[in-house]
């Protein structure tokens, strides 16, 4: 579990009053740490929400202040997929994962980049971004808790990413090899040449089973 202490708002120096307004204070979080980062995570901030152009300004409130107004219109703040490092301008290699609000009755969707407030809305609002998974693990995105959780699958089958979900091997039983199978005549295991590839034109895999030494021997049909 992690706490995030954020200051509480108030008044603040008020030249002509009444004073009145509304802001939101952004930041960005790491999934990994929990901890604040320091990276230029706003894509485009559209001021109001409809608006066919992004608000270069608010965008550069947005990165460099942390706040942008909503005192006058509602917004649509977008973030980066993968956020940049303030110093090279390059992506970091981190994945986007959700906003996560300090107000209620927000629609926040994991893997949704874009936050929507309305006309007056203030509250404090991060930017989860996250790694990727290591190998036989995949990502399960939550608007509470998001976290890697292992594949799962069965030795017949592998992890399609595109479905995220174990899908059953259709080339042959036994061996799983890739998101390919071994076929049975090759008890040590085989490499597989995918089809439609520079080392093969046509339109199935080719297989080559291991020696019981780990060596490759003779190529078997397919």
């Amino acid at each position: 579990m992690t706490y995030v202490y954020l200051p509480a708002g108030g008044p603040g120096r008020c030249a002509a009053p009444p004073c009145v307004g509304s802001s939101a204070v952004l930041d960005e979080a790491s999934d990994v740490t929990g901890g604040l980062l320091d990276d230029l995570f706003v894509e485009d901030v559209f001021q109001p929400q409809t608006a066919p152009n992004p608000d270069g300004a608010a965008k550069q409130s947005a990165n460099y202040l942390g706040v942008v107004d909503t005192t006058s219109d509602s917004v649509k703040i977008v973030a980066y997929p993968d956020p940049l490092n303030p110093a090279t301008n390059k992506p970091t290699g981190s994945i986007f994962d959700r906003w996560v609000a300090s107000v209620s009755g927000l629609s926040l969707a994991p893997d949704a980049r874009d936050l929507k407030l309305n006309k007056g809305q203030s509250g404090y609002f991060l930017a989860y971004y996250r790694h990727g998974c290591p190998a036989n693990y995949h990502f399960v995105p939550s608007a509470t808790l998001s976290a890697c959780e292992p594949d799962n699958c069965k030795a017949n089958q592998f992890w399609d990413a595109a479905k995220n979900q174990c899908e059953t091997s259709t080339c042959f039983a036994g061996e799983t090899c890739g998101h390919y199978a071994c076929p049975k005549t090759c008890p040590s295991g085989c490499i597989v040449v995918p089809p439609e590839t520079a080392f093969n034109k046509t339109s199935k895999p080719v297989f080559a089973c291991k020696n019981s030494n780990g060596g490759i021997g003779m190529a078997l049909p397919d």
